[in-house]
């Protein structure tokens, strides 16, 4: 047989192969593009002052893609890309015309599942339930850790996604279905590392090295399914959240944790109500260099809510109360700001792959301050979504 002959037919081999092997491949590709109208209108009462109001329009535009592979009942992936899905991306010229959606990986990860447990790794999906919820504040707030609005922003701004690993078994799959998944993720990455002595110092003398351990952070959920009722406790710390080298070898760390639950109850098929809650706490006191700069937070979230099939459409409602506080703060006037956040919606199909939903939020912050200060911000929102999916 000439070279080109055994050559063709070693091709054809291992195309048979593996269009063989493929064909045990099931691949779903999905996607769904989203644009808002928005109206927000806000109001300021000023303590012993005038007060004013601000009105701005606004377009946001969500987008995502994204596909599914399974390979068998045991092993599959799954992939997507988007941009700030809950948060919505603010449409102008220069930021999305000129340079595009601010895209970023949503989602990348395999799942192994045997049956005995189920194992995820990547850029996992992880829903919050009350507790991931005020820690997202913590995690995003730009003046740090901190729990204020976190009804008005929540776990769902992060795409409901973390790098990280998932380990999940079942703990009863008759009757009630209890289940228990750890996730795990570092927050931020240190290095062990003398920063005033140099690295030849510190391989001459261990005691020169002191600790910086990374900021590790572990998601426990328990799933319970009882049917009509569902509910899912949740915990979740970040171990070593802040950390003092200053002392040596006696390095000390910070921790911070939250607690919460969140679940359903089916009413009857065409009603559902829902409800949540949490409470998170953080103190700095083992690591501040500044007496001054103590915190001693805590966050409470809960919130209600229900979905009421209607006509052609779904109406949705939820009401969230969320407070925070700094027992710590130098400026005692500015403790203990609350939250109220109120959210209707009416979603329409009007093609199997297009939905209209008119919506209106409302956002209340109330503040405990000196004269001169904002005593109550309110904001009101109103929206018409259009969007295709497939």
């Amino acid at each position: 047989m000439s070279i080109k002959k055994s050559l063709f037919a070693a091709t054809m081999g291992t195309l048979l192969m593996a269009g063989a092997a493929l064909a045990e491949l099931e691949v779903k590709p999905y996607g769904a593009a989203q644009y808002r109208l928005r109206l927000h209108h806000e109001s300021f009462s000023i303590k012993d002052g005038d007060n004013y109001s601000t009105l701005d329009y606004s377009n946001r535009m969500c987008l995502r893609v994204g596909l599914r592979a399974k390979w068998d009942d045991q092993f599959s992936m799954q992939f997507q890309i988007g941009n700030d899905w809950g948060a919505a991306e603010n449409v102008s010229y220069e930021e999305s015309f000129r340079t595009g959606a601010n895209l970023y990986m949503q989602l990348a990860f395999f799942r192994w599942n045997p049956g005995s447990f189920f194992l995820e790794a990547g850029i996992v999906p992880i829903n919050g339930h009350g507790a991931l919820d005020l820690m997202e504040r913590s995690l995003n707030y730009e003046e740090g850790r901190r729990y204020d609005m976190a009804n008005f922003s929540g776990w769902g701004d992060n795409n409901n996604s973390l790098i990280g690993v998932k380990f999940g078994l079942p703990i009863s799959k008759e009757g009630v279905k209890v289940g228990a998944e750890i996730t795990q993720s570092i927050i931020e990455s240190r290095e062990q590392n003398n920063s005033t002595r140099g690295y030849s110092r510190v391989m001459k003398d261990s005691k020169t090295v002191t600790g910086n351990p990374a900021a590790v952070m572990t998601v426990l959920q328990i799933p319970v399914d009882a049917g009509a009722f569902k509910i899912t406790p949740e915990a979740v710390v970040i171990f070593n959240r802040e950390v003092d080298r200053t002392a040596g070898e006696d390095t000390k760390t910070d921790h911070e944790m939250a607690f919460g639950a969140a679940g359903s109850f089916k009413v009857n098929d065409g009603v559902t109500v829902t409800f949540r809650g949490g409470y998170a706490m953080y103190d700095n006191g083992n690591t501040t260099r500044d007496a001054a700069a103590t915190e001693e937070i805590s966050g409470l979230l809960v919130g209600a809510g229900a979905s009421v099939k209607a006509g052609p459409g779904t109406l949705q409602l939820a009401v969230d109360y969320n407070a925070a506080e700094n027992d710590k703060r130098a400026n005692k006037d500015l403790d203990d700001p609350s939250y109220l956040y109120t959210d209707l919606r009416y979603a329409v199909r009007v093609h199997p792959r297009v939905t209209v939903t008119p919506r209106y939020r409302t956002y209340t912050r109330m503040f405990d301050v000196a004269a001169g200060g904002t005593e109550q911000r309110f904001g009101n929102r109103f929206e018409a979504i259009i969007e295709g999916s497939f």
